[in-house]
């Protein structure tokens, strides 16, 4: 399980309980955590008694919504979550070591960023190509560490769409021998040699 993405701290596995009192955060012992509502439900309430499983951050005092661990899936518990809303300002994609390329099933992916340089929408490549689905956008990888370009992958320039604007939007984790990698967002994008 990845740490918390806005403090950096242990993230904790908890239920989301129902009491007749009130909705609250308890830890794997049944041990309080945080009271989120009270509320006076009648003991025979369908609703007293049920438990959710969830993932809380105790520093933070809130639970968390974003993929916390990837098993060919990116998931927060049982949920699988395809998209990550706020890729735009958090980087979650780094907060993923270890993982093994889906491709390659031995290469371990690695942090870095990518740029991109679309076609040149000139009225040759216009009058030639569809736009967009016809034109192309060349993704410019480079590792995060020495910031050494390592590759160029050529996708449809409808792909990715948008192309993120920040600078942690365009992290990723990418794969060193195959035409694969990760996007903040949680988009993959694998392309055959």
């Amino acid at each position: 399980m990845i740490n918390c993405i806005d403090c950096n701290k242990e993230l904790t596995n908890v239920y989301y309980k129902c009491t007749k009192d009130d909705y609250r955060y308890v830890d794997e012992n049944n041990n309080l955590i945080y009271i989120k509502d009270t509320h006076n439900l009648d003991i025979n309430n369908e609703e007293v008694n049920t438990e959710v499983k969830d993932i809380y951050c105790t520093t933070c005092n809130k639970p968390v919504y974003y993929p916390t661990n990837y098993e060919n899936n990116f998931k927060n518990n049982d949920i699988i979550i395809k998209i990550f809303p706020h890729y735009k300002t958090k980087n979650i994609i780094h907060q993923f070591t270890n993982m093994t390329c889906k491709y390659c099933n031995t290469n371990i992916l690695e942090k870095g960023y990518f740029t991109n340089t679309e076609m040149e929408q000139t009225e040759e490549n216009l009058l030639k190509y569809a736009y967009p689905i016809d034109f192309t956008n060349t993704i410019h990888i480079y590792n995060e560490e020495t910031n050494t370009k390592i590759k160029d992958i050529t996708i449809m320039l409808n792909e990715i769409n948008p192309i993120p604007e920040t600078d942690i939007g365009k992290k990723i984790l990418y794969c060193p021998s195959c035409n694969f990698f990760i996007m903040n967002n949680l988009q993959e994008i694998y392309k055959s040699a």
